[in-house]
């Protein structure tokens, strides 16, 4: 069995990237560095909620648990949504992304046909009434959050790539692949990213 070593130009192109020119806002992805060892963070897509001078807060789309909704909470009835580790924050409680804003009260549209939050109890009724299908809504828990200018900071020290992202990254069924497939749609600039080991200590 052979194995590709990476040289040390690979190392300073993956250490020394450029920035992907997207603007960080409200509706955008992050991607994390393929180096960042954080267990939560650790080759993440996120999905930037809101971004204010106060701070910003957003969810992890690619951490995919073992459970079930109906595994976690009693208030849901033959429910097999799908359910995320969303972040360091909060990981006792429930958050959610929907499809269905027009339904859902209180819903804050983050991009074109994604939601976040809404009534709980409308949720409760539709889900438990087949009138949201589980392909519809995604349950996370905890989410990822950031004080006043933590995250551009670490933006700026290259812990994160930003760029777009559309409702099809954020339900995408490929979650175990979604941070490769949105590392090879950044273009050839990033193609090296890929080489890089998930432990650098075994390679």
């Amino acid at each position: 069995m052979s194995k590709r070593i990476l040289k040390m130009n690979d190392i300073d192109k993956i250490l020394k990237f450029k920035p992907s020119g997207v603007k960080i806002q409200k509706g955008r992805m992050l991607i994390s560095v393929p180096f960042l060892p954080d267990f939560y963070f650790k080759r993440a897509t996120l999905l930037v909620a809101e971004f204010e001078n106060s701070g910003s807060y957003g969810l992890i789309i690619n951490k995919k648990t073992d459970y079930k909704i109906c595994d976690i909470s009693t208030d849901f009835n033959n429910c097999h949504a799908e359910v995320f580790i969303g972040g360091p924050v909060q990981r006792s409680n429930l958050f959610y992304l929907h499809k269905r804003g027009d339904i859902i009260r209180e819903s804050q549209e983050i991009i074109h046909g994604v939601f976040w939050g809404g009534n709980y109890e409308d949720i409760k009724y539709f889900i438990n009434n087949g009138i949201i299908k589980d392909d519809e809504i995604r349950f996370f828990l905890g989410y990822s959050g950031w004080s006043k200018t933590q995250l551009e900071r670490e933006i700026t020290e290259n812990s994160w790539l930003v760029a777009n992202i559309s409702p099809e990254d954020v339900f995408s069924n490929n979650t175990e692949y979604i941070w490769k497939e949105s590392v090879k749609n950044l273009g050839r600039d990033y193609s090296h990213w890929l080489n890089f080991p998930i432990n650098p200590q075994f390679n």
